[in-house]
């Protein structure tokens, strides 16, 4: 693999995509949805100038580890677009959207799947638990930028880029309930309840409230006191999201990820 060749692909992919952003905007053609299509079309099925084999990295690691990282800075920049005090004073409308909105999706989702489609239940409902959360890269096009501003309320915004950052965590929740039906059906439920909620979910869940209050009060400090430049700021939120992601998945897998 050449890797002047995936740095020509992908940072030509962005450079177009930032420089006529105003227009794909105006033509209702969001950036990660062309991204998409660009890698189809560099892809193995199409122009074949990128293979995953080439990176001599198993295809899932890679996959994997690119979405991990992609979902920790897209949470990041969404953490950053709501205003100062936002979860205080929205927290009954976040409670209702997330509990009630993405249970309704995944009634939804799964019945057709099941129902209309023949698909097998716990695969339905696997795949309608993939298919609930709005995803937070997905939703950054339709609420950032000039035309956004003019067009959508404020309020609105606000609301999809918390709906769509918050939801993930309960998303989890309902992929791994079929999973575990399917992998380990005795142990199912007691997984459900101890590992992945109590742990993985709600352990994580504190754990980045501590994290990030922490972090942004010493981003606040640093930038009151003058120690920090104005030009370090990017420098420092990304990496804020990106460690935030690997210390908490350090936590989660234990000690023994270390020794694999």
């Amino acid at each position: 693999m050449d890797i002047n060749l995936v740095l020509a692909l992908f940072a030509g992919a962005l450079l177009g995509i930032s420089a006529f952003s105003s227009l794909l905007q105006r033509l209702s053609l969001p950036g990660p949805m062309l991204a998409l299509a660009f890698g189809v079309l560099i892809g193995p099925y199409a122009l074949g100038l990128l293979r995953i084999e080439d990176f001599g990295v198993p295809a899932g690691t890679l996959l994997e580890q690119a979405a991990r990282i992609t979902l920790g800075v897209g949470l990041a920049g969404v953490a950053l677009r709501l205003p100062h005090g936002y979860w205080r004073t929205n927290l009954r409308w976040i409670t209702v959207i997330i509990g009630l909105g993405m249970a309704l999706m995944l009634v939804v989702a799964t019945g057709v799947l099941w129902g209309l489609l023949g698909v097998p239940f716990l695969l339905a409902l696997l795949l309608g638990a993939i298919i609930a959360p709005t995803d937070p890269v997905v939703t950054t096009p339709v609420v950032t930028g000039s035309l956004a501003e003019q067009r959508i309320p404020e309020r609105v915004r606000h609301n999809l880029s918390a709906e769509s950052g918050i939801n993930d965590g309960l998303g989890y929740l309902f992929v791994m309930l079929p999973v575990l039906l399917l992998t380990k059906p005795d142990l199912a439920w007691q997984e459900m309840l101890t590992k992945v909620l109590l742990w993985e979910v709600l352990g994580a869940a504190a754990f980045g409230a501590v994290g990030g209050y922490l972090l942004g009060k010493l981003f606040v400090i640093a930038r009151r006191h003058g120690f920090m430049e104005e030009s370090s700021y990017l420098g420092f939120l990304i990496p804020l999201g990106l460690a935030v992601l690997g210390v908490g998945q350090l936590l989660i897998a234990g000690p023994s990820s270390g020794a694999e």
